[in-house]
């Protein structure tokens, strides 16, 4: 017995499929990736509002012998209004809760505008917009070793697709190898899976982490520009330590 699974949106490019047979359709690889760039908060929460979202809609497979459709009860795709599906999920939100981007970078602003911190950044939506990257720039220095100013940076991910969690990662972008090759290296984390609803305190956390804790942050920053990395490998291996490689 042959199954094909297909993800429906009803009114959105109703005659495309997504997936047959592990290929993509026509059409979607020219989708682009989106980049949104803020140099202040006001711009940070304008740029929140234009993050995607994506809304739940059933999901069917097709019986190829009887050439008949039924839908799958326990899953649900996930669309953005524009037509992007960007993942398949369980349909019980006891195991899998919607986090909206927009909610996560405006709640972000939330907590800066508390501590009248003004940020700049950048964020990156995949092309069928199953994950998002931001990065988040402040005026907060500290110092992993004397005359060695650090600007320290918050970085954030999510995604839609049922496999990425949401983090958020405070460190700084420092040198890992001889040859000048560089990383993010984080020094403190908060973290949450879908299996529960969103958490707005994590990113206060985070937030407060940077203005409140920069003598912890800057203990471990500073162990980490002591550590002697001898070769590619080793650098290698810093980089997938920090969920880069």
């Amino acid at each position: 017995m042959a199954l094909e699974w297909f993800h429906l949106k009803p009114g959105v490019w109703s005659s495309t499929y997504l997936f047959s047979s592990n290929c993509l359709v026509e059409g979607w690889y020219l989708i682009q990736g989106e980049d949104y760039v803020f140099d202040d908060l006001d711009e940070l929460y304008e740029t929140a509002e234009r993050l995607p979202e994506v809304d739940r809609h059933d999901v069917y497979a097709k019986n190829e012998e009887i050439d008949e459709w039924e839908q799958i009860p326990y899953r649900d795709s996930l669309w953005t209004g524009d037509g992007r599906a960007t993942g398949v999920v369980s349909s019980s939100q006891d195991f899998y809760n919607v986090i909206q981007y927009g909610d996560i970078l405006e709640t972000v602003g939330d907590a800066l505008e508390r501590h009248g911190i003004d940020p700049s950044g950048r964020v990156s939506v995949s092309p069928t917009a199953h994950k998002m990257n931001a990065k988040l720039d402040f005026d907060q220095e500290v110092y992993a070793n004397q005359d060695d100013a650090i600007d320290l940076r918050l970085q954030i991910q999510s995604g839609h697709s049922g496999f990425h969690g949401l983090k958020y990662d405070i460190g700084a972008e420092r040198q890992v190898c001889s040859n000048g090759m560089t990383a993010f290296i984080s020094e403190l984390g908060f973290d949450q899976t879908h299996g529960e609803p969103f958490q707005p305190g994590l990113a206060y956390n985070a937030v407060d982490a940077i203005v409140e804790s920069p003598a912890e942050i800057e203990q471990r920053l500073a162990q980490a520009q002591n550590r002697e990395l001898m070769n590619q490998d080793e650098a290698l291996l810093v980089l997938m330590e920090s969920g880069i490689g």
